[in-house]
Formats: C-alpha cells, structure tokens, sequence
C-alpha cells in the first residue's frame, strides 16, 4: 500500500524486497540512485540492510538524508545496518531517521531499539 501510494503521489519510487532476481535489485538501486524523476525507494529490511549503497542522485542528497521506518523489529543490528546505507560516497549531510507510530507495540518496539543502540555504543566506547 505505501509502494503504491508513493506511485500515486508521482514519486517514482524503486523498491527493494526479498524473493527477487539480483538483477532486480540492481535495477532498482540504479533508478534510485541515478534516475532524477525517482524520489524515494522502499525497502524491505532484511532484503536491502547489507551491501547496498543507497545514496541517490548528487544533485538531490537531502532526499537521502532522510529515512522513514515503517517497520519495527527487535533486532538493532537490522536496523542499524539500514541505517548506514546512506553513508557512503559523497554523503555530506546529516540524516535524520522518522519513527512512524501506528499502535503502542511499535512505541514500545522503537524504545527497545534505543537501548539497545545505547547498548552498542556504550560497548563501543569501552573496546575502543
């Protein structure tokens, strides 16, 4: 439904999700990051979290400074790893990271998520 809204609004989005073809994928990171009409890209977590560069176009970063979580799981390595997809290259800005919250389980599921990133970085500083 949000894929397809995105369509509506002329948005042009890639998206990216399990169960495909390698090449399917890199045509859609390709439109994401090279096609100016494409505006945003949708991602299934699991699919898109490692070995991707998703940047965008030069001329548009602040597209990709922003990152919008539909989704919630436990898992911070998961979310952490999409998190870091937008930093590679050229990326000179801050990225900003929007949590939507549809019912009390993702509140809940999203301050999990905060402490176990507290978790990581606290473990971080520690080792180095």
């Amino acid at each position: 439904m949000l894929f397809e809204a995105m369509q509506k609004a002329g948005l042009n989005p890639a998206r990216i999700q399990g169960q495909v073809k390698p090449e399917y994928v890199v045509n859609q990171k390709k439109q994401f990051n090279d096609d100016p009409t494409c505006r945003v890209i949708v991602c299934q977590q699991e699919a898109a979290a490692r070995g991707h560069t998703l940047i965008g176009q030069t001329w548009a970063r602040s597209v990709v400074a922003r990152w919008c979580f539909l989704r919630h799981p436990y898992s911070f390595y998961w979310r952490a790893q999409m998190e870091d997809r937008n930093h590679r290259g050229s990326q000179d800005r801050d990225c900003v990271v929007y949590d939507l919250v549809c019912s009390p389980m993702d509140a809940k599921c999203i301050e999990i998520l905060g402490k176990k990133k507290d978790l990581a970085t606290s473990m971080d500083e520690i080792s180095g």
